[in-house]
């Protein structure tokens, strides 16, 4: 018992960090594939992470972290009027969700097109 409590302490804790690494390469990895086509460019690792170099790592991680503030506040507002009986899902799924939606992947679109830009 003593020995599986280190591990219920650590695993966790490594399996957030690596959650965290594996994210911020899958949101160029993502914006690579779209502006392709080509699933192998957007698997391989090489020029993710030279994108991701490109735009450098600071503006980056402040683009994710002001998103991701960005979509708790919206999601917040969005589920306090889906306490509105029935008109309130429908605004929360056919206006605030498809809004959510549209300006993570516009605002991932422009981070990665400043990356191409500043390849030429």
């Amino acid at each position: 018992m003593v020995e599986t409590i280190p591990n219920i302490v650590i695993i966790p804790i490594i399996a957030i960090i690596l959650f965290i690494i594996f994210t911020l390469f899958l949101v160029i990895a993502i914006a690579r594939f779209a502006d392709s086509g080509n699933i192998k460019d957007g698997l391989n690792f090489k020029l993710v992470f030279s994108d991701i170099v490109k735009i450098s790592w600071r503006k980056y991680i402040l683009l994710l972290v002001i998103l991701f503030f960005i979509s708790l506040f919206i999601l917040f507002v969005g589920f306090i009027i889906s306490i509105i009986p029935f008109l309130g899902m429908i605004i929360l799924f056919l206006v605030i969700l498809p809004f959510m939606t549209i300006f993570y992947g516009r605002s991932i679109g422009l981070i990665y097109k400043k990356s191409k830009i500043r390849n030429f």
